[in-house]
């Protein structure tokens, strides 16, 4: 199997705008906290891919206008960059400095961190847009912790991939969504929906679905079908389909369905690629 791993670097020193100290002044009035304004680099990571968006061949690219969100004494702010490539810098503001700052992608609005507990939460998505040989715009959950003497990300990514591939005679697919299920009954695997993440760093994020959403559905772009002959990915947290898996492939409406069923036990381990191969499409006669 295939590793992939993600990295972001902050870049240390840089700070646009300083806040006014947290002490009172002689007069003992009231202190008036300014904002922050930091900057992170995303940068190589340990042992493989580039940072942590999109697929470019072997490596994880980032996206322009790619959003992470720092946490700073428990409040969560974003940070974005509108660079695109395998190093891009991430710009944000935060209410005051701290000691220690932990980092979430992509960005989630309600996400929290409990620094007692090493714990973050966000949701993972059941709906996923496909990327012909990549994986879907803000899929794959990561998260880094850093101190403001470091102000160095080292980002990890908490989920796997699961990758398919349809191939056909026919000049083109009717496909254009992929529903993932585990094959587990009465209740399949809980698979998207509300997430915790503990991560101790430098020891490896732990993520847990603690939603009950049992499908991820990988739409093809508006207005489109999937490519055959082509790599598709889904984002899918660390999860043991005892009973196996399947990826059931249809098209607007539904009037054309077809499974691609994989039914023994099957492990998604986090920051690896399950290979679920290829499945033929054969047009109805």
């Amino acid at each position: 199997m295939k590793s992939f791993y993600i990295l972001a670097m902050g870049l240390a020193g840089v700070i646009l705008a300083t806040s006014c100290s947290n002490e009172a002044n002689k007069d003992n009035e009231p202190v008036v906290q300014q904002p922050v304004q930091l900057v992170f680099k995303g940068m190589q990571s340990d042992g493989g891919a580039d940072t942590k968006s999109y697929l470019n061949g072997a490596e994880v690219y980032w996206h322009e206008n790619d959003q992470i969100t720092v946490f700073s004494r428990g409040v969560s702010y974003p940070f974005v960059t509108k660079e695109e490539g395998q190093y891009a810098y991430f710009v944000g503001v935060v209410l005051d400095e701290d000691i220690h700052y932990y980092g979430l992608f992509p960005y989630d609005e309600s996400a929290t961190y409990n620094s007692a507990t090493y714990t973050y939460t966000t949701t993972f998505p059941a709906e996923q847009t496909a990327v012909a040989n990549s994986f879907a715009k803000d899929a794959n959950v990561t998260v880094a912790t850093t101190t403001n003497d470091e102000m160095t990300f080292h980002f990890k990514n908490v989920c796997g991939l699961v990758k398919f591939n349809i191939t056909s005679a026919e000049a083109t697919l009717p496909f254009t969504k992929a529903v993932l299920q585990g094959l587990t009954t009465p209740t399949p695997e809980s698979i998207a929906g509300a997430m915790s993440i503990v991560h101790n760093s430098p020891s490896v994020p732990v993520g847990t679905i603690t939603g009950s959403g049992t499908t991820i559905t990988l739409n093809a772009p508006a207005e489109t079908t999937f490519l055959k002959d082509t790599d598709y990915y889904i984002v899918v947290p660390p999860t043991t389909f005892t009973a196996g898996y399947k990826i059931t492939f249809s098209n607007d409406g539904g009037t054309i369905t077809r499974d691609h069923s994989i039914g023994t036990s099957q492990e998604v381990q986090r920051s690896k690629i399950l290979d679920a191969g290829t499945y033929t499409y054969v047009a109805d006669p």
